[in-house]
């Protein structure tokens, strides 16, 4: 069975919605091609060393799809010191995504951005933390995170990307951290532009696979194939209301808003415990995923879920495809003589591949639009609809050489609503809920009252 539509990584809830003036992002970008000293002197620095790709990538043009202007972080625990292998695997990572060690130029108006080789690199830097545990990670919010495991060249990318600067930070950068007990955490940074989850998930993986394979196929980075979509598709169809129009292709090009208002409630449910209280079987994303949103409607009056769904695999997109790609399913989670079973079947009913193409149908659809110079954009600002991102990435996957990891998680910089992943361990769910603090709180507390949630902290984001 191939499941969920729904592996990406990206929960956007203040989505863009103001303009960005195109004169500051053009400074942005004449900053971002000159030469970068800042970038290479701290390779003299014997904690820190800039990596290359082996080949040099061909130019890749941006999309639509493509203008994220976020960063996404993976943060990964090991048990063993990996400072040693770190730098090969990385390289072999870059072997396949050349392009994250380049920079991005062109002209903002017309959206004609480009990602080119340069001399830029990926810096990998070093760090000693022992007064870190590894246990203690899962209790660390978003901010912490990044400001522990981060390199300092990428924390500025990660915190503050409502600017045109971001045009100017790396692309990708790494760092491993040796922490307490001989373990490290490996924080990766990477740019929103030029990857999503998926694609992010790819890169870790060709780090760990191009050590034991001798040849890997490339990688799908072509953004032509997005451009196909919807052309010759007539009559266009019409748009659900989820979506606003624009009139003008350069409205995409525009400045994100940051939710500050949130904070995270981080819990951890068991499948023994959801099967004890709720009934729900080991391993039952839809089942988790039903009875958070019942929770969220009965303590915080969300009406309505919105469903991030991964499209690749459709429309002609290969299922390798690297760049972002995907839309919002929206469902009614708050039908009165509804039960949470019910509403997790109809869950799968909707969301599963082998069960309808509903939002591949919807993916072409905006398609069709952009096609003919309109925008669709999602309507993240309502605050009755709650984001919900299903990540199954499997953290077992993410084994350098020193064994999988015991801790990981992917975050972005705007998150708001519901982030479902299973525990490293596979014993679980993790379910981070960035809401407003009150509603963090009582979502948190209504899940310890009914014996769901065995470890939880609600922390400021």
């Amino acid at each position: 069975m191939d499941p969920v539509l729904l592996y990406d990584c990206e929960t956007v809830g203040d989505l863009v919605h103001l303009v960005e003036s195109a004169k500051d992002v053009r400074s942005g970008l004449r900053d971002a091609e000159k030469p970068d000293d800042e970038c290479s002197s701290p390779c003299e620095s014997r904690h820190e060393t800039k990596l290359f790709p082996q080949r040099v990538g061909d130019p890749i043009r941006l999309t639509t799809d493509d203008w994220v202007p976020n960063s996404m972080l993976l943060v990964l625990g090991y048990p063993v010191d990996l400072t040693s292998c770190l730098p090969d695997a990385i390289r072999r990572g870059l072997d396949a995504f050349p392009h994250l060690a380049g920079s991005i130029t062109g002209d903002v108006s017309p959206f004609d951005l480009k990602v080119v080789a340069d001399h830029r690199g990926v810096i990998v830097e070093e760090d000693d933390n022992s007064s870190i545990e590894l246990e203690a990670l899962s209790a660390m919010s978003q901010a912490s995170l990044v400001e522990s495991f981060l390199p300092e060249s990428a924390q500025a990318n990660h915190q503050g990307h409502h600017k045109a600067g971001f045009l100017r930070h790396p692309l990708l950068a790494a760092k491993v951290t040796r922490v307490s007990g001989g373990g490290c955490v490996l924080g990766f940074l990477v740019s929103h532009l030029l990857v999503d989850g998926a694609g992010l998930s790819m890169m870790v993986n060709r780090c760990r696979d191009s050590a034991n394979v001798a040849s890997l196929p490339p990688l799908n980075h072509d953004r032509s194939v997005i451009d196909r979509i919807g052309i010759g598709s007539d009559p266009i169809e019409e748009l659900p209301d989820w979506y606003s129009i624009d009139r003008d292709l350069g409205t995409r090009i525009r400045e994100w808003e940051l939710v500050n208002s949130d904070s995270l409630a981080t819990l951890r449910v068991t499948d023994h415990a959801l099967e004890q209280v709720s009934g729900i079987r080991a391993g039952d994303w839809f089942g988790v995923t039903a009875s958070f949103c019942r929770l969220l409607y009965r303590v915080g009056g969300y009406r309505e879920a919105a469903f991030w769904c991964d499209v690749r695999g459709e429309l002609g997109i290969p299922r390798d495809y690297t760049g972002n790609v995907g839309c919002y399913w929206h469902e009614d989670i708050a039908k009165r003589d509804e039960t949470t079973d019910e509403l997790a079947e109809r869950l799968r009913d909707s969301l599963m591949r082998e069960n309808g193409d509903r939002a591949a149908r919807l993916y072409r659809t905006l398609k069709q639009h952009e096609t003919r110079g309109i925008a669709p954009r999602w309507n993240g600002t309502d605050p009755g609809i709650l984001p919900v991102n299903l990540v199954p990435y499997p953290a077992a996957a993410m084994d350098l050489g020193g064994g999988p990891p015991t801790f990981a998680r992917m975050l972005t910089r705007n998150v708001h609503g519901l982030r479902i992943s299973r525990t490293v361990a596979n014993d679980g769910f993790i379910v981070e809920a960035s809401l407003p603090s009150d509603l963090a709180d009582s979502l948190a507390d209504a899940c310890r009252a009914e014996g769901l949630a065995i470890a939880w902290s609600s922390l400021e984001s």
